[in-house]
């Protein structure tokens, strides 16, 4: 067998002798015999300290270091057929029997300093002094005085280290603690000394101590403790059913996720084992005052998980309580609730889980026979709705924060069937039979479905507009029968909408669909002229917003009609002149730009403006020559010339950015951009002329090039 390191190998020969070697079995660590007349039933280690033999169940052999004890076991309990079991620990080992448990290590030396008989160590001295003190015998001092200085500090941590493994005498663990706390004050380099272990040490014993009570039956060492770690401990107090316990030692360690997971498991069970008689208001109000008494970072979506096992509805009152909404709504959808998580995604004004549950329900209801429950859902979320503002209306008591509301109930209905007039608009003409259910329901002109007219009959219209149903034909706009059907039904759309806006009294939207009437009107107009006059050539602006109508207009040159649009749609004058201003840079007709000094556009601004314009255009010779003409040595361009190289370098253009380089006024950014180019030969030519020898021997050492190297020795020798 191996021991607990994995170092030491135990072999039992044929000849009864124990071999204990190295795990390579180059070198042995014992071997001797151990008088035996038979095999062993068992052997384990004890830690990596000994070797442990098991005879006949009535004898333990513990060998270590050539020498052997014989540990008789007696059967003191009367069993017939008394059988021991050995189990091997990382520090000792366990002697199960019938009846007891038993656990077997060597005595630590730091045990062994202070407890021997006639010990002069200065742990044995440290203790003894605190004995004294503790009783009030002068003898303390002349026993503290006999510790060197420097062997105070090991005589504390003697004692802490003896005190892990005391394991049964709880009594003398305390005097042992109290030895070091005594023991403390006279160490010398007091700021040296790590309190914290000593503090940690106390906190570890005292869990320690409350595990091993025989009702918790978890006999742990310290060095168990420290290598399965306090975590491991409260879980397995958890699977145990020690909830309190497990909480109380998750909050003394402070160790919060652990307290959540004892508060988990425990609610788990209390919902498993709760009587069905038990309403659901009652066993949540349970669960809901333990867990505020132990934790205020709790989530409720596993417990509903469980819950959910028992009742939908207990799930959905847990999870009132979740406090992330992400998780809430998730666990909703898991449990297909989609009308409450719908309710909790709107409540937490987060679009992505409005966008994510909109997406589930659609998707569940996406096939075409269970689209009658679906219009079952929102028949019934609009009763309810109903019902509830008549309610409303004889208490006079609305809120519109409520969840419960009328108001929000409205606007949850809103997203229901916004949602599936998308759905409906996306399916083909053969669902007549749904798309009369639903024209049923909004034949209701009451607030909420008027608005779901109008938003239907606007999406309608904006949906003809960006699939192209109204595009002219080329040859002089005469338009098939289809297209003017669209254009009609375009219209109609708009004018349905502004009727029910209009009976809303919502003055906003009624404004913005005639706006959007008449943004096609002049649409149309303009796009039968551009076809007349251009042809294939031509652009069509029909479901363009106004910016891009007016650019669209710009780049035709129709500056009149751009006007008119201007006009017509009281477009903003500092807009108009921002969208003139990108017009005609993209079209290089800089002798327009006029407005530069009518708009009192920043010179610094006006050159960032031309450099972007030129290099999007690809046309560096006409920006080399434009900066070449407005600037010079003593009056450089007002943007500087740091922007025009990092212009050059980003359109891949380093020939160009080189001879802007060399404009640079600051000499170390001037070579670096050089060096960062390659361009060795000119990076020495200013280095030259700036009579920079350093600067030379940087580029020597970063340049491979052997002229450029040849140059600049040739250099630095006449220099000399």
């Amino acid at each position: 067998c191996v021991s607990a390191n994995g170092r030491m190998i135990a072999i039992f020969d044929e000849n009864m002798n124990l071999v204990v070697s190295t795990r390579n079995f180059q070198k042995q660590a014992s071997n001797f015999s151990v008088k035996a007349k038979k095999q062993p039933l068992a052997m384990e280690w004890c830690g990596s300290d000994a070797v442990v033999l098991l005879f006949n169940n009535e004898q333990i052999i513990v060998a270590s270091s050539n020498e052997f004890i014989p540990y008789p076991y007696s059967n003191s309990s009367g069993d017939q057929q008394q059988r021991i079991i050995l189990i091997p620990e990382i520090d000792s080992l366990r002697i199960v029997t019938n009846r007891t448990c038993e656990c077997l290590s060597i005595v630590p030396f730091s045990t062994q300093d202070i407890f021997s008989y006639g010990s002069q160590e200065p742990a044995s001295l440290l203790y003894d002094s605190y004995e004294d003190f503790e009783i009030g015998d002068a003898r303390a001092d002349s026993h503290r005085r006999q510790i060197a200085t420097e062997h105070m500090e090991d005589a504390v941590i003697d004692c802490l280290d003896a005190a892990k493994y005391e394991l049964e005498m709880l009594e003398y663990q305390m005097k042992l603690l109290r030895a070091c706390k005594y023991g403390k004050l006279f160490i010398s380099n007091q700021e040296m000394f790590d309190c914290d272990q000593f503090v940690e040490t106390c906190r570890f014993l005292r869990v320690l101590n409350n595990v091993r009570q025989r009702d918790i039956g978890m006999p742990l060492t310290y060095i168990q403790f420290e290598v399965l770690t306090p975590q491991i401990v409260v879980q397995r107090l958890i699977n145990r059913k020690k909830h309190l316990l497990a909480i109380n030692i998750s909050k003394y360690l402070n160790l919060p996720y652990c307290v959540n997971q004892a508060l988990e498991h425990w609610a788990m069970c209390k919902i498993e084992c709760s009587a069905p008689s038990m309403s659901d208001a009652k066993l949540v109000h349970l669960i809901r005052g333990k867990v505020e008494a132990f934790s205020t970072d709790f989530s409720y979506a596993k417990i509903a998980r469980c819950a959910q096992k028992r009742s939908v509805d207990l799930a959905k009152l847990l999870l009132d309580y979740e406090p992330r909404s992400k998780i809430q709504i998730a666990s909703l959808l898991e449990f297909e609730q989609y009308v409450s998580a719908l309710k909790k995604s709107r409540v937490s004004l987060n679009i992505d889980l409005v966008n994510q549950t909109l997406i589930e329900l659609i998707s569940q209801y996406s096939d075409q026979k269970t689209w009658s429950k679906l219009f079952a859902l929102i028949y019934e979320q609009n009763d309810n709705a109903q019902s509830g503002a008549q309610q409303n209306a004889q208490s006079e008591q609305t809120r519109e924060d409520d969840i419960e509301s009328p108001f929000q109930e409205r606007i949850m209905n809103n997203l229901l069937m916004a949602s599936f007039v998308e759905l409906l608009q996306a399916e083909d003409a053969s669902n007549e039979h749904y798309k009369a259910l639903l024209a049923r329901f909004l034949s209701q002109h009451n607030e909420q479905n008027l608005h779901l007219l109008a938003t239907h009959n606007l999406i309608s219209a904006l949906q003809l507009l960006r699939h192209g149903n109204l595009a002219l034909m080329a040859d002089t706009g005469n338009q098939s029968e289809d297209d003017k059907n669209d254009n009609k039904e375009l219209m109609q759309k708009l004018e349905n909408a502004t009727m029910n806006y209009e009976k809303l009294r919502n003055k906003f939207n009624v404004q913005m669909c005639a706006d959007l009437k008449r943004l096609i009107v002049f649409q149309t107009e303009f796009d039968k002229k551009v076809l007349i006059e251009l042809g294939d050539a031509g652009i069509a602006t029909l479901g363009l917003s106004v910016n891009d109508t007016i650019a669209v207009m710009l780049e035709q040159g129709d500056e009149k009609s751009a006007e008119k649009i201007k006009k017509e749609m009281f477009v903003p004058e500092k807009r108009w002149w921002f969208i003139l201003i990108d017009a005609y840079c993209q079209r290089r007709q800089f002798d327009k730009l006029a407005i530069k000094k009518e708009m009192f556009v920043p010179e610094k601004r006006w050159w960032f403006i031309l450099i972007d314009a030129y290099c999007q255009r690809r046309q560096f010779d006409k920006l080399a020559a434009y900066i070449d003409k407005h600037s010079s040595p003593r009056r450089p361009p007002p943007c500087g010339y740091l922007p025009i190289v990092e212009a050059f370098l980003d359109a891949e253009q380093p020939d160009y950015a080189k001879a802007y380089i060399l404009k640079l006024h600051d000499l170390d950014e001037k070579l670096e951009w050089l060096c960062q180019l390659n361009f060795w030969m000119d990076a020495v030519d200013v280095a030259v002329d700036e009579k920079d020898f350093d600067a030379l021997q940087t580029i020597k050492l970063n340049c491979n090039d052997s002229k450029v190297r040849d140059r600049i020795d040739h250099l630095l020798a006449n220099l000399k």
